[in-house]
């Protein structure tokens, strides 16, 4: 399961925790934080791991992420986190994986009223277990929690998203009948794939 941890926490101490960036963690972060869909949130990555494991995320109140009541709008916190456990993944499994964010559980606890933060960090150890549960089933799901606080340490915003995550097959698709030569770990799709189904 991705960790997340309240930040900031009491006595904590970042640059005794995590590793220093490289300046092609640099670079993605930066890239990453001039996506059209994710820079639309207000919210920016202030931190991310030479090896992608983990990713810290800021996202200030602003005059375009207020609601009404001057308080942060609920949507742009889910978007700020709503796809980071995904993204994480896609990452560190690499290219031979399917991964994708299938539902989302969100709770507002608290009014954002200030600055919001998470700190999201991907275990060594989660990496081995999907690949191994993969090798005897077709798919799994996993379920990461992410939380959004403020200056004080108050949850405002929790997320839980559930990943769909697969072995990814020239003409795979996520759902359907396992290929008669592929075994139980992949789903494959004969011939050409539909057109309403490329994009799934």
């Amino acid at each position: 399961m991705i960790e997340y941890f309240p930040f900031p926490l009491p006595g904590f101490n970042a640059k005794m925790v995590r590793m220093d960036e490289s300046w092609r963690s640099r670079l993605l972060r930066r890239l990453c934080n001039h996506v059209p869909a994710f820079r639309a949130t207000g919210a920016r990555i202030t931190y991310l791991a030479d090896d992608g494991s983990e990713m810290h995320i800021e996202l200030p109140r602003r005059l375009r992420n207020l609601n009404v009541r001057g308080e942060i709008y609920g949507g742009s916190m889910y978007s700020a986190v709503g796809g980071l456990g995904g993204a994480m993944l896609i990452r560190l499994l690499g290219p031979g994986y399917f991964v994708a964010l299938k539902a989302s559980t969100v709770r507002f606890l608290k009014p954002g009223r200030g600055t919001l933060r998470a700190q999201v960090r991907v275990p060594p150890g989660e990496l081995e277990a999907i690949r191994e549960a993969l090798t005897t089933q077709a798919f799994i799901e996993r379920v990461f929690p992410i939380e959004l606080v403020d200056a004080r340490g108050a949850v405002c915003c929790a997320v839980e998203n559930t990943v769909h995550i697969a072995l990814k097959r020239q003409g795979m698709r996520p759902c359907g009948k396992p290929g008669p030569s592929q075994g139980p770990g992949v789903y494959w799709l004969e011939g050409r794939i539909p057109r309403r189904l490329r994009r799934q």
